[in-house]
């Protein structure tokens, strides 16, 4: 099962490699409370999926993520529901104007090159700061 490969856009990935990024990301989102993507989307790409695939995948990753996190986290009674709502609400916002300004690539490289570029000062900025 782990040796064989599927195609991401043409390109063939390996499923074991594929499981082990999503461990990996689950392992730090659990240890640092994150969504895991920043973390498994740098690893999608060095394994050759497109930015823009990696990305939008690993939106329906997060969601089974932030699910195991809040039950968790729900019956450690770690919740502070206020900030959470607003965070929450702030994100939706975020999120939709983050869909308008993808809309605005005309080809899939130019948002895979903007992709990319968030993610280089956003993990140093993450480095730097732990």
């Amino acid at each position: 099962m782990f040796s064989q490969v599927f195609f991401v856009n043409g390109e063939p990935i390996s499923m074991a490699v594929s499981i082990f990024a999503g461990l990996a990301g689950g392992l730090i989102a659990g240890m640092l409370g994150i969504g895991g993507g920043i973390a498994v989307i740098p690893m999608l790409i060095a394994i050759g999926v497109p930015p823009s695939i990696a990305a939008a995948s690993m939106s329906v990753a997060i969601i089974a993520n932030a699910s195991g996190a809040t039950v968790y986290n729900l019956k450690s009674s770690k919740i502070d529901w206020q900030l959470g709502i607003l965070m929450g609400l702030s994100a939706v916002l975020g999120s939709q104007v983050g869909i308008q300004l993808i809309k605005q690539f005309k080809q899939s490289t130019e948002l895979d090159q903007m992709i990319t570029g968030c993610f280089i000062p956003l993990l140093i900025f993450v480095g730097w700061r732990v």
